[in-house]
């Protein structure tokens, strides 16, 4: 598919709409490597908009960083929560729809000179955990076919992928938590078994 191609039409359906979120909930259930389940949330965002690429960044609040595992053809990118779009998302909990970037005070053009990629339009926002609490940010990045821009409608299709994915990330948390707990605890009888041993 070429990069002009828009994945689907400008003005999906519902039938469309809901065929494309099935096309994913069973591979999204199924999976359990985090790395894998972020890319398949980020595409399931991208397709259900018609965006060049998503990303879903996480927030590290310890550091106060945006930190994506998921970026379209990019390796990871660490950001500071007080730059670019993401990070104005992940510090307010607004949502953004940008189609001129290049005038927006809150765009970080670097990552673009960094990448050699180029931002025309971006739409942004939080992923909130079962609390309420913000755990990430879902961000679009240039809408398919060119030249067309995101809409209002683009931002609450991209809602149903935003709390979708706070909820799978959420439970994909936790069990990662537990999984580690229960490394954790065999650890520690095996060291405690050793030592009686000796």
């Amino acid at each position: 598919m070429s990069k002009n191609q828009s994945r689907r039409p400008l003005t999906a359906s519902p039938n469309e709409l809901l065929k494309t979120i099935f096309s994913y909930v069973g591979r999204i259930a199924d999976e359990r490597d985090i790395d894998q389940l972020l890319i398949l949330l980020a595409d399931m965002g991208r397709d259900l908009i018609s965006a060049d690429r998503c990303t879903v960044w996480l927030l590290n609040r310890k550091t106060k960083e945006l930190w994506s595992k998921v970026a379209h053809g990019v390796d990871r990118i660490v950001i500071p929560c007080s730059a670019g779009i993401a990070g104005c998302v992940a510090m307010t909990g607004e949502s953004l729809i940008i189609n001129d970037p290049y005038n927006d005070s809150r765009f970080d053009k670097e990552i673009d000179k960094k990448t050699g990629y180029h931002t025309r339009n971006i739409l942004g926002l939080p992923i909130n955990d079962g609390e309420g609490k913000i755990i990430g940010v879902f961000q679009a990045i240039n809408k398919v076919p060119e030249p067309e821009q995101f809409s209002r409608q683009d931002l609450e299709h991209l809602l149903l992928a935003a709390t979708y994915t706070g909820k799978t990330l959420d439970a994909a948390m936790l069990q990662e938590e537990i999984e580690a707990t229960q490394r954790e605890i065999i650890f520690t009888l095996a060291e405690t078994g050793e030592l009686r041993s000796k």
